[in-house]
């Protein structure tokens, strides 16, 4: 649980750095906390890999990203950006820079993998949620 407060805390945090509106705030943090929630979900409970998790937790972000952006009338990105703080593998990054500096090449190695497929799987969940034609979430156009 207090991942998910810290994830949401984070998101709304980076969303006031990001010049979200004010009245956007709280929801961008709702929507930090929901894809973190649904990763934590699909690695732990339902026991998926790292990939499959960042993937799943991302289409949540994105499709909460557009929901809404109808309902406050405004760019989906808004949400979008400041939602997949939590799942951006700025981690992964830190550690490979770190264990290239240390010598360490093979861990190195393993950690920059980790990150790029990181990277991949949040890319491919905003492909994902972004292909749901806009009559879904309300919008006037197909």
């Amino acid at each position: 649980m207090w991942q998910i407060l810290a994830a949401a805390a984070g998101t709304m945090a980076f969303a006031v750095l990001f010049r979200a509106p004010g009245r956007d705030v709280f929801l961008c943090g709702a929507g930090g906390g929901a894809g973190w929630s649904a990763y934590l979900l699909l690695r732990d409970v339902l026991c998926l890999g790292g990939f499959a998790a960042v993937l799943g937790a991302t289409a949540l972000v994105a499709l909460l990203a557009r929901a809404f952006a109808v309902w406050r009338k405004c760019p989906a990105t808004v949400f979008l950006v400041t939602g997949i703080f939590p799942l951006v593998p700025g981690t992964g990054v830190y550690w490979m820079v770190y264990s290239v500096m240390a010598g360490q090449l093979h861990a190195a190695l393993g950690y920059g993998v980790q990150s790029i497929e990181t990277a991949i799987a949040v890319v491919l969940g905003i492909l994902v949620a972004f292909e749901i034609p806009r009559r879904v979430f309300g919008g006037r156009r197909g």
